[in-house]
Protein backbone atom coordinates (compact mmCIF):
# COMPACT_ATOMS: atom_id res chain seq x y z
CA UNK A 1 0.00 0.00 0.00
CA UNK A 2 1.23 3.55 -0.71
CA UNK A 3 1.64 6.11 1.71
CA UNK A 4 1.55 9.47 -0.02
CA UNK A 5 -1.62 11.18 -2.16
CA UNK A 6 -0.59 11.30 -5.83
CA UNK A 7 -1.21 14.75 -7.03
CA UNK A 8 -2.30 18.59 -6.35
CA UNK A 9 -4.33 20.76 -8.20
CA UNK A 10 -2.22 23.36 -6.32
CA UNK A 11 -3.54 26.54 -8.08
CA UNK A 12 -3.79 29.91 -8.94
CA UNK A 13 -6.85 31.02 -6.84
CA UNK A 14 -9.39 32.37 -8.93
CA UNK A 15 -8.49 30.37 -12.02
CA UNK A 16 -10.90 27.61 -12.03
CA UNK A 17 -9.47 24.94 -9.40
CA UNK A 18 -13.01 24.77 -8.20
CA UNK A 19 -14.44 23.53 -11.16
CA UNK A 20 -11.22 20.70 -12.12
CA UNK A 21 -11.71 19.60 -8.82
CA UNK A 22 -15.41 18.90 -9.46
CA UNK A 23 -14.33 17.21 -12.97
CA UNK A 24 -11.29 15.49 -11.52
CA UNK A 25 -13.94 13.79 -8.96
CA UNK A 26 -16.13 12.14 -11.65
CA UNK A 27 -13.26 10.05 -12.56
CA UNK A 28 -13.42 6.17 -11.34
CA UNK A 29 -9.60 6.39 -11.04
CA UNK A 30 -9.19 9.98 -9.01
CA UNK A 31 -10.18 9.81 -5.05
CA UNK A 32 -10.49 13.97 -4.53
CA UNK A 33 -10.53 14.85 -0.94
CA UNK A 34 -14.16 15.34 0.26
CA UNK A 35 -13.19 19.12 1.38
CA UNK A 36 -11.73 21.44 -1.66
CA UNK A 37 -9.26 22.95 0.21
CA UNK A 38 -7.40 20.98 3.15
CA UNK A 39 -4.60 23.50 3.43
CA UNK A 40 -2.31 21.47 5.14
CA UNK A 41 1.14 22.07 3.34
CA UNK A 42 0.37 25.98 4.27
CA UNK A 43 -1.15 25.88 7.51
CA UNK A 44 0.42 27.47 10.82
CA UNK A 45 2.32 24.83 13.23
CA UNK A 46 3.29 22.47 9.95
CA UNK A 47 5.24 19.70 10.89
CA UNK A 48 6.58 16.97 8.80
CA UNK A 49 6.06 13.86 10.32
CA UNK A 50 4.30 10.51 9.46
CA UNK A 51 1.97 11.14 12.00
CA UNK A 52 1.05 14.68 10.23
CA UNK A 53 0.75 12.92 6.98
CA UNK A 54 -1.49 9.93 8.40
CA UNK A 55 -4.08 12.94 10.24
CA UNK A 56 -3.43 14.73 6.72
CA UNK A 57 -4.73 11.51 4.86
CA UNK A 58 -7.47 10.92 7.36
CA UNK A 59 -9.12 14.05 7.51
CA UNK A 60 -8.92 14.70 3.68
CA UNK A 61 -9.57 10.93 2.49
CA UNK A 62 -10.96 9.10 5.38
CA UNK A 63 -8.02 7.19 5.78
CA UNK A 64 -7.17 5.29 9.43
CA UNK A 65 -4.09 3.68 9.45
CA UNK A 66 -2.59 6.38 6.86
CA UNK A 67 -2.11 3.86 3.71
CA UNK A 68 -3.54 4.49 0.61
CA UNK A 69 -5.42 2.04 -2.03
CA UNK A 70 -2.83 1.56 -4.76
CA UNK A 71 -5.67 1.00 -7.61
CA UNK A 72 -6.65 4.70 -6.92
CA UNK A 73 -5.07 8.11 -7.45
CA UNK A 74 -5.66 10.53 -4.45
CA UNK A 75 -5.17 14.51 -4.38
CA UNK A 76 -7.13 17.61 -3.13
CA UNK A 77 -7.09 21.27 -4.50
CA UNK A 78 -5.89 24.43 -2.31
CA UNK A 79 -4.79 26.62 -4.61
CA UNK A 80 -3.07 28.61 -1.54
CA UNK A 81 -0.12 25.93 -2.08
CA UNK A 82 1.46 28.62 -4.74
CA UNK A 83 1.63 31.51 -2.82
CA UNK A 84 4.97 32.32 -0.36
CA UNK A 85 4.33 33.12 3.20
CA UNK A 86 3.79 36.35 4.57
CA UNK A 87 7.65 36.42 5.43
CA UNK A 88 8.28 36.19 1.66
CA UNK A 89 9.80 32.21 1.81
CA UNK A 90 8.19 30.33 -0.44
CA UNK A 91 8.37 26.76 1.87
CA UNK A 92 4.90 25.64 1.02
CA UNK A 93 6.58 23.89 -2.48
CA UNK A 94 9.40 22.68 -0.76
CA UNK A 95 7.16 20.92 2.17
CA UNK A 96 4.81 19.30 -0.54
CA UNK A 97 8.19 17.77 -2.13
CA UNK A 98 9.40 16.64 0.88
CA UNK A 99 6.46 15.00 1.30
CA UNK A 100 6.67 13.24 -1.95
CA UNK A 101 9.12 14.04 -4.67
CA UNK A 102 7.11 12.14 -7.15
CA UNK A 103 3.85 13.98 -6.55
CA UNK A 104 1.95 15.58 -9.89
CA UNK A 105 0.88 19.05 -9.44
CA UNK A 106 -1.78 20.60 -11.97
CA UNK A 107 -1.53 24.36 -12.11
CA UNK A 108 -4.43 26.86 -13.47
CA UNK A 109 -3.18 30.44 -15.35
CA UNK A 110 -5.56 33.28 -16.35
CA UNK A 111 -5.40 36.23 -17.39
CA UNK A 112 -4.11 38.44 -14.22
CA UNK A 113 -6.04 41.18 -14.69
CA UNK A 114 -9.28 39.24 -15.19
CA UNK A 115 -8.02 37.38 -12.03
CA UNK A 116 -7.35 40.64 -9.82
CA UNK A 117 -10.99 41.43 -10.90
CA UNK A 118 -12.48 38.23 -10.15
CA UNK A 119 -10.27 38.24 -6.63
CA UNK A 120 -12.08 41.69 -5.98
CA UNK A 121 -15.29 40.81 -6.87
CA UNK A 122 -14.69 37.75 -4.42
CA UNK A 123 -13.68 40.13 -2.11
CA UNK A 124 -17.27 42.70 -2.54
CA UNK A 125 -19.31 39.64 -2.32
CA UNK A 126 -17.98 38.67 1.18
CA UNK A 127 -16.94 42.18 2.46
CA UNK A 128 -18.76 45.43 1.23
CA UNK A 129 -16.46 47.53 2.99
CA UNK A 130 -13.87 46.73 0.81
CA UNK A 131 -12.15 49.53 -1.37
CA UNK A 132 -13.80 50.36 -4.90
CA UNK A 133 -11.61 48.08 -7.82
CA UNK A 134 -10.18 51.25 -8.90
CA UNK A 135 -8.93 52.77 -6.26
CA UNK A 136 -7.53 49.72 -4.94
CA UNK A 137 -5.36 48.73 -7.72
CA UNK A 138 -4.22 52.60 -7.78
CA UNK A 139 -3.06 52.47 -3.84
CA UNK A 140 -1.33 48.93 -4.87
CA UNK A 141 -0.09 50.22 -7.77
CA UNK A 142 1.64 53.76 -6.24
CA UNK A 143 2.79 52.45 -2.87
CA UNK A 144 0.60 53.59 -0.65
CA UNK A 145 -0.25 52.21 2.60
CA UNK A 146 -1.29 48.85 1.90
CA UNK A 147 -5.29 48.03 2.79
CA UNK A 148 -6.15 45.52 5.33
CA UNK A 149 -8.59 44.28 2.79
CA UNK A 150 -6.99 42.69 -0.74
CA UNK A 151 -2.98 43.87 0.05
CA UNK A 152 -2.16 40.70 -1.78
CA UNK A 153 -4.79 40.86 -5.03
CA UNK A 154 -1.84 42.22 -7.49
CA UNK A 155 0.86 39.72 -5.99
CA UNK A 156 -1.16 37.02 -6.98
CA UNK A 157 -1.24 37.51 -10.55
CA UNK A 158 2.60 37.44 -10.64
CA UNK A 159 3.15 33.95 -12.35
CA UNK A 160 6.70 34.18 -13.01
CA UNK A 161 7.69 33.47 -9.47
CA UNK A 162 5.19 30.76 -9.40
CA UNK A 163 6.60 29.25 -12.18
CA UNK A 164 10.08 29.77 -10.38
CA UNK A 165 8.54 28.32 -7.35
CA UNK A 166 7.53 25.29 -8.98
CA UNK A 167 10.73 24.38 -11.40
CA UNK A 168 12.55 25.08 -8.29
CA UNK A 169 11.36 22.31 -6.46
CA UNK A 170 9.72 19.68 -9.10
CA UNK A 171 11.11 17.74 -12.73
CA UNK A 172 9.12 19.49 -15.70
CA UNK A 173 7.67 16.42 -16.21
CA UNK A 174 6.06 16.95 -12.98
CA UNK A 175 4.00 19.70 -14.01
CA UNK A 176 1.20 20.64 -15.53
CA UNK A 177 0.53 24.23 -16.32
CA UNK A 178 -2.53 24.98 -17.98
CA UNK A 179 -4.11 28.21 -19.19
CA UNK A 180 -7.80 28.07 -17.45
CA UNK A 181 -10.05 28.15 -21.10
CA UNK A 182 -12.77 25.57 -21.38
CA UNK A 183 -11.39 22.86 -18.39
CA UNK A 184 -13.99 20.60 -20.01
CA UNK A 185 -11.87 20.32 -23.55
CA UNK A 186 -8.66 19.95 -21.72
CA UNK A 187 -9.28 16.74 -19.60
CA UNK A 188 -8.00 14.38 -21.96
CA UNK A 189 -4.64 16.84 -21.79
CA UNK A 190 -4.94 15.75 -17.83
CA UNK A 191 -6.11 12.31 -18.32
CA UNK A 192 -2.68 11.45 -20.25
CA UNK A 193 -0.88 13.73 -17.33
CA UNK A 194 -2.27 11.38 -14.74
CA UNK A 195 -1.79 8.57 -16.92
CA UNK A 196 -5.28 7.54 -16.81
CA UNK A 197 -7.92 5.92 -18.93
CA UNK A 198 -10.57 8.55 -20.44
CA UNK A 199 -13.34 9.33 -18.43
CA UNK A 200 -16.69 11.08 -19.00
CA UNK A 201 -17.41 13.89 -17.62
CA UNK A 202 -20.58 16.01 -16.57
CA UNK A 203 -19.44 19.84 -18.12
CA UNK A 204 -18.35 22.48 -14.99
CA UNK A 205 -17.59 25.69 -16.21
CA UNK A 206 -15.02 28.88 -14.42
CA UNK A 207 -15.63 32.04 -14.65
CA UNK A 208 -19.18 32.54 -15.55
CA UNK A 209 -19.95 34.80 -12.70
CA UNK A 210 -22.00 38.37 -13.77
CA UNK A 211 -20.13 41.09 -12.40
CA UNK A 212 -21.65 44.78 -11.33
CA UNK A 213 -19.56 46.29 -14.44
CA UNK A 214 -16.62 45.82 -16.50
CA UNK A 215 -13.21 46.83 -15.71
CA UNK A 216 -12.09 50.15 -16.83
CA UNK A 217 -10.06 50.33 -19.47
CA UNK A 218 -7.83 52.85 -18.06
CA UNK A 219 -6.90 50.36 -14.76
CA UNK A 220 -6.85 47.30 -17.33
CA UNK A 221 -3.64 48.83 -19.32
CA UNK A 222 -1.60 49.98 -15.90
CA UNK A 223 -2.20 46.18 -14.72
CA UNK A 224 -1.15 44.89 -17.50
CA UNK A 225 1.89 47.02 -17.77
CA UNK A 226 2.77 46.05 -14.32
CA UNK A 227 2.51 42.63 -15.26
CA UNK A 228 3.94 42.94 -18.43
CA UNK A 229 8.13 42.07 -17.33
CA UNK A 230 6.53 38.96 -14.80
CA UNK A 231 4.46 37.77 -18.01
CA UNK A 232 7.70 37.40 -20.08
CA UNK A 233 9.27 35.72 -17.13
CA UNK A 234 6.49 33.27 -16.90
CA UNK A 235 6.33 32.70 -20.59
CA UNK A 236 9.87 31.40 -20.86
CA UNK A 237 9.54 29.43 -17.53
CA UNK A 238 6.10 27.79 -18.81
CA UNK A 239 6.03 27.81 -22.56
CA UNK A 240 2.77 29.09 -21.83
CA UNK A 241 1.42 32.01 -24.69
CA UNK A 242 1.00 35.25 -23.17
CA UNK A 243 0.45 37.42 -25.85
CA UNK A 244 -2.97 37.93 -25.26
CA UNK A 245 -2.36 39.08 -20.98
CA UNK A 246 0.18 41.70 -21.75
CA UNK A 247 -0.02 45.74 -23.53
Amino acid sequence: MKKRIDFLVAGVQKCGTGSLHALLAQHPAICMSDKKEIHFFDRGGFTASEAAYRAYHQHGWGIGGGELDERLLYAESTPKYTLHEPSGNPSFMARIANYNPAIKLIVLFRDPVDRAYSHWNMLRRNRRDVPAFNKLCEALLDGRPRPTMGSHMLERGQYGRVGFNLLSNFPSDNLLLLKTEDLNAQMKTIESFLRIEPGEYEPRYSHVAEYESVIDPAIADRLRDFYSTDMEIFARLSGIDVSGWVS
